[in-house]
């Protein structure tokens, strides 16, 4: 009798893959995990202060996605802040004279693999979730081949090279895209158990995974993936006689979806309803779209320029209103031995039928990513389109063609009668590729025009010669792995044909991945400065403190202006507040109020529309009183500028200006009034008022000084934070108590302890009306959009819990 396999042996066999996976992540970020390095994509050595002392080579160091740092890095201070004081992160008071944090999905709050960063180190956690993200990608895929029935060789070495794909590498600057994108083979391999046992565990595991593409940041990819899910599901198992079974188990899993995912969901919900971005019109849509020229990025990533060498070209084929910046646009680059992969396991007649949802799965979105009429149609029909970014449809590209890859390589083991064919097709591949590379050097610097790039005024249709030699070198590069690919394919060793491809992708997606770790020493990343410690001692001043504005854009930013001195959101880790910002979901109400006061244009435009207050160029908007009604205590400039009340400080690396009439954040007005919008917008365009005295509303009722005297009471702080706000005030008339921060639906009053209504002061910040005498006044930022959501999230827990632990049926 045969022996029994040693059921640890198989166990142990069963984790090599899995193993092999991690341990090329960690490999590739081994500088971010276990050297004294930082992923930052951003070079701060660019920016004032950092800048004024910085050398030559360090201001020339690779700087392609400031988001990293604009955004990212800052929102991981907060929650590591928040963790350090055991609290949950409802607001962020240092940007957009303070704003709602957890409802911004991109934080990631309610996120699981952020609690357990939390604890560290900032600069660390970015390297650390790259690693998890690129590596927990990677063994999704493995998982979901393996439920394919590919073999685990192939599994392993495809989890590997799908680790560091085009468009995971192209995002370490956008880590959020990077985390949704990696929850996507898994919630597909849940998808596919449903398919097989559609009982309640199946549907409670894929809606944990629905729910955690969306938590990880992303719902762009949220929306992409349910519908990816569904095409799996429909495509696999439309005709059997479970159907139905199958339906209402994955109407299940939405349920668990959402109820998870509340707590984030709505208050998302609610803040992106005041945003810009809460519908866009289908020309902005498709401005994000790949040109059907940019299918060589298939084969030859870069080929179109890269954002780590500032050499992109991409704009010269402008799609819709070219709202989103086109060398922006994320890869499709899954592999050049990948691709080649991928085409035979689209043509061979041993995969046809069992890839038809991947082979689907491809032609659809790279129909929609590519802006085909097919894009125009989902977009006026299928709900979620309208503001999403096409070009995030590239990674079900990527994905697609790694799976229908895996599935061409287990063909070639399975079918070892295909060597004739395999030889044909490998000299098919060869020979494109020397032809391409041939082609491309020929070309000369005429390539985009031999391209088709329509010519447009202040625009070149020649390539700079350098730029082309970039082009050139790429392109022959990529024709290497491609002709290696064919050599492997057409060798007679079906082993080696369905594995070479793996081994070379991983090899070329390193080499391509590595710059866009972004490695830097961990002190040049938000450096101290003793100019930013001046700055705070400023801020620091009268109750309550104040924030800071910045003034005159940088001349030499091309497209939408940004400040060279202390970007948006580089004062968070500082604590510093600030009454400009930069987040994707900002509310648009304080930036209207100051363009319309200071009348000078203060939204960004383009791809940053609505999520940017820039900077006012103009002197006399610096002297406008709602600056002083924020408790702008100081401003920031490149630059020197002359205004009534500002005066100058003597400070290294840029200029610093005291603002001598600001208003407290904490103050009692004697006199005010309210009015409507219409006389508001007029008021502060006149700007003839003075907040030191006066506070005008939106809404009725007025509050009449009795007396002459110049002081309407005084101000004791008791708790001043993000989350609460406690003042024992002690009002000598009715007046009104005034906190000169970002008015928002979430804030509830009480005084003596009985609810209060808070009003829109100036249109923007916060008020509340005191009658004579000593009051404790709280305001505490209590969302009711959070409270439902995390009530739903509850519910939803001990459901899935249920669901989990329900018996479940013989298959």
């Amino acid at each position: 009798m045969p022996e029994r396999a040693d059921p640890w042996s198989e166990r142990l066999r069963s984790w090599i893959g899995p193993l092999a996976v991690i341990a090329f992540a960690a490999a590739f970020f081994a500088p971010v995990l276990f050297g004294n390095r930082v992923a930052m994509t951003a070079n701060m050595m660019r920016w004032l202060p950092w800048s004024e002392d910085a050398t030559a080579a360090e201001k020339a160091a690779p700087s392609f996605n400031p988001d990293c740092n604009l955004s990212y890095y800052p929102r991981r201070a907060i929650l590591h802040d928040a963790w350090n004081e055991r609290v949950l992160p409802l607001w962020n008071p240092n940007t957009f004279a303070g704003s709602p944090f957890l409802a911004d999905v991109q934080a990631g709050v309610f996120y699981p693999p952020n609690w357990v960063l939390m604890p560290f180190d900032p600069k660390w956690q970015m390297g650390a979730f790259l690693f998890f993200h690129a590596a927990w990608g990677g063994l999704g895929l493995h998982a979901l081949l393996r439920r394919l029935g590919i073999g685990a060789p192939i599994c392993a070495l495809a989890g590997c090279a799908f680790a560091l794909n085009g468009y995971f590498f192209q995002n370490f600057g956008l880590p959020t895209f990077l985390a949704s994108a990696s929850w996507v083979p898994w919630m597909l391999a849940a998808v596919l158990d449903l398919r097989e046992r559609p009982d309640a565990y199946s549907a409670a595991i894929l809606g944990i995974c629905a729910a955690l593409v969306f938590l990880a940041g992303q719902p762009q990819t949220a929306v992409h993936a349910a519908y990816t899910g569904a095409l799996v599901l429909a495509t696999a198992g439309i005709l059997r006689a479970r159907t139905m079974r199958s339906v209402s188990a994955a109407l299940a899993a939405v349920c668990v979806a959402l109820l998870l995912a509340a707590a984030q969901l709505l208050p998302t919900a609610q803040l992106a309803k005041a945003s810009a971005r809460a519908d866009l019109p289908y020309s902005t849509i498709v401005s994000g779209a790949f040109h059907p020229v940019e299918i060589i990025r298939f084969a030859v990533d870069g080929f179109f320029g890269s954002p780590v060498t500032e050499d992109s070209w991409g704009g010269l084929f402008p799609r819709g209103d070219s709202f989103y910046f086109r060398h922006q646009a994320s890869s499709i680059f899954a592999g050049t031995p990948v691709f080649v992969l991928a085409l035979w396991g689209i043509v061979s007649k041993g995969t046809r039928q069992r890839a038809i949802a991947f082979t689907l799965l491809l032609l659809l979105s790279a129909l929609i990513a590519f802006g085909s009429p097919l894009a125009h149609l989902v977009y006026e029909v299928l709900p979620g389109f309208r503001f999403s970014r096409i070009d995030r449809f590239g990674f079900f590209v990527v994905f697609a063609q790694a799976v229908l890859a895996a599935f061409a390589a287990q063909d070639l083991v399975a079918r070892p009668g295909t060597l004739r064919a395999r030889r044909i097709f490998g000299m098919i591949v060869i020979a494109l590729s020397i032809a391409g590379a041939i082609a491309v050097s020929f070309a000369g610097p005429e390539l985009p025009r031999l391209l088709g790039a329509p010519w447009r005024e202040g625009t070149t249709l020649r390539l700079d010669p350098l730029l082309f030699e970039h082009v050139v070198h790429r392109t022959r590069v990529a024709s290497l792995f491609a002709i290696a690919t064919g050599i492997a394919l057409a060798l007679p060793s079906a082993r080696i044909a369905s594995t070479a491809p793996w081994v070379l992708a991983a090899i070329q997606l390193s080499f391509l991945a590595a710059p866009h770790r972004g490695d830097r020493r961990p002190e040049s990343v938000f450096a101290p400065h003793e100019s930013l410690a001046m700055l705070a001692d400023v801020l620091d001043e009268g109750e309550g403190g104040g924030r800071f504005i910045r003034y005159g854009r940088d001349p030499a930013t091309r497209g939408t202006p940004v400040s060279n001195v202390l970007p948006p959101s580089t004062n968070v880790p500082y604590g510093l507040p600030d009454v400009q910002g930069y987040n994707a979901l900002a509310d648009t109400t304080l930036g209207r109020v100051l363009e319309t006061a200071l009348g000078e244009k203060l939204f960004s435009s383009g791809i940053w529309m609505g999520r940017r207050i820039v900077e006012p160029v103009l002197p006399q908007s610096m002297e406008h009183p709602l600056l002083d009604a924020l408790a702008i205590r100081a401003a920031v400039s490149a630059d020197s500028f002359s205004a009534g009340g500002w005066s100058s400080l003597p400070v290294h690396g840029f200029h610093l200006f005291r603002n001598n009439e600001a208003c407290p954040r904490f103050s009692l007005v004697a006199e005010g009034r309210g009015v409507g919008a219409a006389e508001m917008n007029e008021i502060l365009q006149r700007g003839a008022f003075n907040p030191h005295r006066e506070a005008i509303w939106i809404g009725t009722g007025e509050l009449r000084p009795t007396e002459s005297a110049t002081s309407a009471g005084t101000v004791q702080t008791l708790v001043d934070n993000d989350r609460e706000i406690v003042v024992r005030a002690n009002s000598l008339r009715p007046a009104i108590f005034v906190v000169a921060d970002s008015w928002n639906s979430g804030w509830k009053a009480k005084v003596d302890g009985n609810p209060q209504e808070i009003l829109r002061v100036w249109g923007v910040v916060r008020g509340i009306v005191l009658q004579p005498g000593s009051h404790l006044v709280e305001m505490r930022y209590e969302p009711s959009a959070f409270r439902i959501g995390a009530l739903l999230s509850i519910a939803g827990l001990f459901l899935t819990g249920g669901m989990l632990a329900w018996p479940r049926p013989a298959r």
